[in-house]
């Protein structure tokens, strides 16, 4: 079933008799140095093999074409060798291909203009650090990649092709390559996490929707890029060094070193003016004032000068067209509660409170008048009292984190009707009680769902079997009964965290999606043997421990690379990376 070979003083070829292993379903040769010459031919006669893996070896020469002929084949590392020439375009013939690995190579030439036509499934794409070039196939747009990284290259033209509202992808690296596109224009998947475009040729400003994703990783050095940088979201928290050797960036993180001139910046400040002929309404600026004077004048706003127009040096605001879109106001020393006046201020589209300890009280109701906001965040605060039911009338809200503060009572069922809502982020509260069942008939599009380390209880819903979240953390609290409703083979599910629950389902039964990279079910009363679907999964984190299950853990895939203590304190769980069985 699985012949791994790994780490070894072995030189040669691949042994023609490789193919006299019919039921091979994995096959790995990998870390070994002195292993040389092609594929062998004979490894078509893997009918069912669906996990490939010649990595880190002294292969070299084409990639074969009859490489396609292995029709059950999910997985394809052919990374870290020596093969040279293009890259094959037979490859998209694969039907059921979910990863294609084959960076650093000496690869050359384009993308196969057949990679517009995968037969079924879209695979992961890594062709990172290799010799490649030529523009990207237009055709390649309609694909849905959940992670493709092309950097180390010499690609040009186009490459905004791969990102899309409507898109569920998670990783983009085009970096060192000579792609040009217009930033501005680009419409990004709410879903990315991490995004790199340093070294290469694209123009333009920032969209102002790049401070509503939840980048852990992000890089744009190296450009053409121009104008403020939004603020809002994460984009201040990373270093300066991700935005430098720009033609005209400002209002970026600001550490020991500065990331331009202060000639250089001055020259920003008056570009973006002459880009705006608009300045701070009255009301507004009245608005912001009276927002200042409730929090008692703090430092953090001394900006705030009631003869300086609020739209180009107040912190934490940002405009557009004159009317105040964006409010942030984090990470300082402000008492206090939210003040009414910000129910005064109708064009906002974005506003955050965040990590202001002494923030307290509760939401106030004239936030209601905040017809437009799409992204609300009071996050590491500390507001109390119930989550007033009253917060679904903001219609427009796309995101909302009310996380990290000291929220008590049931979660208001109303949530549900608020139309445009992907993202709720209720976690690190005090809320009790169980997920309303107006939850298992979402208005909006809900595609993200933290409710951890909260002392919420009961069943889930069933009805919430038919949604397919992108991720859902549910850890810390007491649920119990089936958990396995948030799992299924057609989802597009990244990340399932169920831990410290009280959940109960066989395990054996539960049919994962392949697009699952963090998986959670540690701390609860699961039970039975493992589904072998769980070897195919390219887990990045996994825990298991504490339940009742069973039996030999299948090999093949990543479980075995996983420390023993993921799977302690089960009944009878054995084989690598545990005891023999």
């Amino acid at each position: 079933m699985a012949l791994t070979i790994s780490s070894g003083e072995i030189s040669g070829h691949i042994p023609d008799q490789i193919g006299d292993l019919p039921d091979l379903l994995t096959l790995e040769f990998s870390d070994l140095t002195h292993l040389t010459g092609n594929i062998p031919r004979t490894i078509t006669k893997f009918k069912n093999l669906e996990y490939l893996r010649l990595k880190k070896t002294s292969l070299s020469g084409p990639i074969p074409d009859y490489i396609s002929e292995l029709q059950n084949l999910s997985f394809l590392d052919l990374s870290f060798y020596q093969f040279t020439g293009p890259i094959p375009g037979s490859l998209s013939l694969l039907p059921i291909l979910q990863s294609i690995q084959i960076n650093d190579n000496k690869l050359t030439g384009s993308a196969p203009n057949s990679f517009s036509s995968f037969v079924d499934n879209v695979p992961n794409l890594y062709l990172f650090n290799n010799k490649l070039s030529g523009k990207i196939p237009e055709s390649w747009a309609k694909y849905n990649f959940n992670a493709v990284d092309l950097s180390g290259n010499e690609f040009t033209g186009d490459g905004s092709m791969f990102f899309g509202r409507n898109k569920t992808t998670i990783r983009v690296n085009l970096s060192r390559n000579m792609f040009q596109f217009e930033l501005s224009k680009v419409k990004f998947a709410k879903t990315i996490v991490s995004l790199d475009l340093s070294h290469n040729g694209i123009f333009g400003e920032f969209p102002r929707e790049l401070t509503k994703l939840r980048l852990e990783h992000f890089n744009v050095s190296y450009n053409h890029l121009s104008g403020k940088i939004p603020s809002g979201g994460v984009l201040q928290t990373f270093e300066p060094s991700v935005y430098s050797h720009n033609i005209c960036l400002c209002g970026a993180p600001q550490s020991h070193t500065h990331l331009l001139t202060m000639k250089l910046l001055h020259l920003c400040i008056f570009l973006i003016s002459l880009s705006s002929s608009y300045s701070c309404t009255l009301n507004d600026k009245n608005a912001l004032l009276q927002i200042k004077n409730s929090l008692n004048n703090p430092p953090l706003l001394s900006s705030w000068n009631p003869q300086t127009d609020c739209c180009t040096s107040w912190t934490g605001v940002a405009c557009t067209k004159g009317r105040v879109a964006e409010l942030t106001i984090s990470s300082g020393k402000i008492s206090g509660q939210i003040p009414a006046q910000i129910g005064d201020l109708p064009d906002l589209l974005t506003l955050e409170f965040s990590e202001l300890t002494h923030l307290t009280g509760n939401i106030p109701r004239t936030i209601t008048k905040l017809k437009n906001l799409e992204y609300l965040r009071l996050s590491e605060n500390s507001l109390s009292g119930p989550i007033p039911s009253y917060i679904s009338e903001l219609k427009s809200v796309r995101f909302l984190d009310l996380s990290f503060n000291q929220f008590t009572g049931p979660i208001p069922g109303s949530i549900s009707q608020m139309p445009n809502l992907e993202m709720i982020q209720l976690s690190d509260n005090k809320l009790t009680g169980s997920i309303p069942n107006s939850f298992g008939s979402f208005v909006g599009n809900v595609r993200s769902f933290y409710l951890f380390n909260n002392k919420l209880s009961g069943n889930i819903p069933e009805s919430l079997s038919k949604y397919d979240f992108i991720a859902i953390d549910l850890s810390g609290n007491e649920f119990t009964g089936d958990g396995s409703m948030f799992f299924g083979r057609n989802k597009t599910t990244l990340g399932v965290n169920l831990s410290r629950n009280m959940f109960q389902f066989d395990l054996s039964k539960v049919k994962f999606a392949r697009t699952i990279r963090t998986l959670d079910l540690s701390q609860n009363h699961i039970y039975g043997n493992f589904p072998k679907g769980l070897a195919k999964l390219r887990l990045e984190r996994f825990n298991v421990s504490s339940n009742h299950l069973c039996g030999p853990i299948p090999q093949g895939g990543v479980l075995q690379t996983f420390k023993p203590s993921v799977y302690s304190h089960n009944i009878c769980l054995c084989g690598p990376p545990l005891k023999p069985c």
